[in-house]
């Protein structure tokens, strides 16, 4: 048992990276979306349970994630009012 007050080595490196379950996203509100929830539970299923073709799922998850962005992007683009800048 620690002393109150006391961090344990674990705690301090989990808060160190950012894995803190309290960790607030930028806007202020707590992490409770599915990806929150669901992500973990796949890393493991694909990296840990099925090895090397896992890591390679997640590999080929991430390219296929890039190159769909730009055309995402241009869509948010195209669909996005125009407001004149000021100045």
């Amino acid at each position: 048992m620690t002393p109150a007050g006391a961090t344990s080595a674990a705690g301090v490196a989990v808060g160190a990276v950012g894995l803190s379950a309290r960790r607030r996203a930028p806007h202020g509100r707590r992490r409770t979306g599915l990806a929150s929830v669901v992500a973990p539970s796949v890393l493991a299923l694909f990296c840990i349970t099925w090895g090397a073709p896992g890591w390679l799922l997640l590999g080929g998850v991430f390219v296929v994630t890039g190159l769909v962005m730009p055309a995402v992007a241009r869509a948010a683009e195209r669909s996005r009012p125009y407001v004149p800048r000021p100045g």
